[in-house]
């Protein structure tokens, strides 16, 4: 999306609302809408969040940046290792942690080729795995008048962070290096038990046009973006998160913003991460709430307004930028300038070395919108620096974590970039009915590619007035209904889906697809087909069908048209009532049929009968949508 905190903007591509329904809006105005836009500028940027880091209450008592604790800077030497092991033992897929004291180390922790700290981990089966450590700086939060208040809690010391995925004996040895001065630990032991966990969502279990655990379960992301925070820092998370998780949502997206979680900009330089261990804090604490309500994340590395001087811009902070104390003349070197490079590797390695652990890291993302961004957007620089950097990741990364990334731009399916990536992204904004237009361009990119396909973000962008969320209900279902590996993704969650409370939207499609995590795979998206009042989206596999259907009306477009002539406040939907559905070219078998409210995720009716080749199923009264379900009994 091309806003950062960009209350509903007006598309940078010029998109107009209609006189109708502009006219509608004015006609209207006294009435609240949907979303009112606070906390930005006029230019859409989001105001300076409050400064939450509380100083410490005795002057120079810790400092953000480190403190060596040895004088003799010929005794380099690991000083002290701990862990959080319970009784010597950490189960499958949990975080086993060590935090490491150095004494009389010099130079930028924060790079490893000043002092590097590793763990060489050798599994009950004689294979080794080396992992990297990182420079940790301790944080303590309080809440204020539901404000979250950060202080400084003690001086920093490395850590390294390590998932195990086999149960058994283990063994682990820590080095550190610095320069030719090297120190080292005897080997120490420790126990893996078992966990009944689905694991990792890598590349290594990826089949299809979906995603898959260790386990072999498919991953269905149902969700929606929820890119940073507000004023109330962790504790926003914890509200989103936590109503998102009770109706069933599953995924989010999260941007690694200059005023959210990156670890370097302005203020910062490059290399040095010591003025942003506050974030690095805050988004350990979003892992453990990831973890706590099931969901899972996309962390986009950098978002277009970074490098762009049009679109959003942030070029004229950005710390690349040589005015700034960086290399880079104009944004688009970014890609060429071997020094620039250089220095993104190693925030690369510092995000990974701390966070790549988390089983609840769904994907990197590059790049957010990288079209947006200074003359990057071209197959020459492009494609190089994709292939160069996924390479680097997937040397550094022990879980094989997905990565992708986006642009605003319509997707073919055969860029060259998506080569060097996981799976293709949409975003698509300011269509007024969104199903038919997500089948006919999910359908049209599968017939070209193979990944799996994902709509990164969707919405309506301006003054929009959508109180009941219907594009956003039906961006979701239509998205899966044509062959996504996900729920759309809508990207207004702190201005329209939580100030409207339509998190219920979730439960619906989530309750829908829950059984459906080891069959879906084997099903088939087909074209949309129409009746006198209804528009019908399939998934079809041999034993086994699921049909959305949805009344023609039912859409943004269709909203606004009844509003237009009876008010907001009338506008309802009539019960699509005496509907029969004929499904063709089916095995001759006894059928279980289900019925399902879209809303709320019940289920409406069920029963058994018998078909020889078509089946005709009359549909229960609706209103707005349904879905059914047709599967072959054994």
């Amino acid at each position: 999306m091309n806003r950062q905190k960009y209350p509903r903007k007006e598309y940078h591509k010029g998109f107009i609302t209609y006189p109708l329904y502009l006219a509608l809006f004015l006609c209207f105005l006294p009435m609240q809408p949907a979303c009112v836009s606070t906390g930005t500028t006029q230019s859409g940027y989001p105001l300076p969040l409050k400064d939450n880091t509380e100083p410490a209450k005795e002057k120079g008592k810790y400092s953000p940046f480190p403190d060596n604790k040895g004088k003799d800077r010929e005794r380099f030497a690991i000083l002290s290792l701990s862990d959080n092991l319970e009784n010597g033992a950490v189960s499958c897929f949990s975080l086993f942690e060590l935090s490491i004291e150095l004494d009389a180390w010099i130079g930028n922790p924060y790079d490893p080729g000043d002092t590097g700290v590793y763990a060489l981990f050798r599994a009950p089966d004689g294979t080794e795995k080396e992992i990297p450590g990182f420079f940790f700086v301790p944080y303590h939060c309080r809440i204020q008048d539901s404000f979250e208040i950060l202080s400084q809690s003690g001086n920093g010391y490395w850590k390294i962070r390590f998932t195990p995925r086999i149960p058994g004996n283990w063994q682990y040895l820590v080095k550190a290096e610095q320069g030719e001065k090297k120190s080292a630990l005897p080997w120490k032991s420790f126990k893996v038990t078992e966990k009944k966990d689905p694991g990792f969502i890598s590349k290594k279990n990826q089949a299809g046009r979906y995603f898959r655990f260790e386990s072999g379960m498919t991953y269905i992301p149902v969700g929606s973006n929820v890119s940073w925070y507000d004023n109330r820092g962790m504790k926003a998370y914890e509200l989103w998160f936590s109503k998102m998780a009770e109706n069933g949502a599953n995924y989010a997206r999260i941007w690694f913003a200059p005023w959210g979680f990156a670890q370097e900009w302005k203020d910062t330089g490059l290399g040095n991460y010591a003025l942003r261990q506050k974030e690095a804090w805050q988004l350990d604490c979003l892992m453990e709430l990831a973890e706590k309500y099931n969901i899972y994340l996309m962390l986009c590395f950098i978002n277009h307004g970074q490098f762009s001087t049009g679109t959003n811009p942030e070029w004229d902070r950005n710390p690349y930028n040589i005015l700034n104390g960086g290399m880079l003349k104009n944004p688009r070197d970014f890609l060429t300038d071997a020094g620039a490079k250089r220095y993104f590797k190693r925030r690369l390695r510092y995000i990974v070395s701390r966070w790549a652990y988390s089983t609840r890291i769904f994907s990197w993302e590059l790049w957010n919108e990288i079209n947006l961004a200074d003359n990057m957007y071209n197959p020459e620089n492009l494609v190089p620096w994709i292939r160069e950097m996924t390479g680097y990741i997937e040397e550094i990364d022990p879980y094989d974590h997905l990565i992708s990334s986006s642009s605003s731009l319509a997707v073919k399916g055969d860029e060259p970039e998506w080569q060097y990536l996981d799976y293709l992204q949409i975003h698509k904004y300011n269509t007024e009915n969104w199903a038919p237009y997500l089948n006919r361009t999910i359908l049209r990119i599968l017939g070209v590619t193979g990944k799996p396909i994902l709509v990164g973000e969707f919405g309506m962008q301006g003054n929009f007035i959508d109180p009941l969320g219907i594009h956003f209900h039906n961006g979701m279902w239509a998205s899966l209904f044509s062959g996504s590996a996900g729920t759309g993704m809508l990207w207004w969650w702190d201005t329209y889906i939580d100030p409207d409370n339509l998190y219920y939207h979730y439960k619906g499609i989530s309750s829908f697809f829950k059984d459906e995590v080891r069959t879906i795979g084997e099903m088939e998206p087909l074209e949309r087909k129409q009746y006198e009042k209804m528009n019908l989206y399939f998934l079809k596999s041999k034993n086994r069908i699921l049909c959305w259907i949805q009344d023609k009306t039912y859409s943004y477009k269709g909203f606004m048209e009844k509003a237009f002539g009876a008010g907001l406040e009338n506008v309802s939907y009539k019960k699509i009532t005496n509907s029969t559905i004929e499904f063709e070219n089916i095995l001759p078998g006894v059928y279980r049929i289900e019925q399902w409210d879209t809303q709320t995720g019940k289920l409406l009716m069920v029963k058994e009968k018998e078909y020889t080749g078509t089946a005709i199923v009359e549909v229960r009264s609706f209103t707005g949508d349904t879905a059914l379900k047709l599967i072959k009994m054994e």
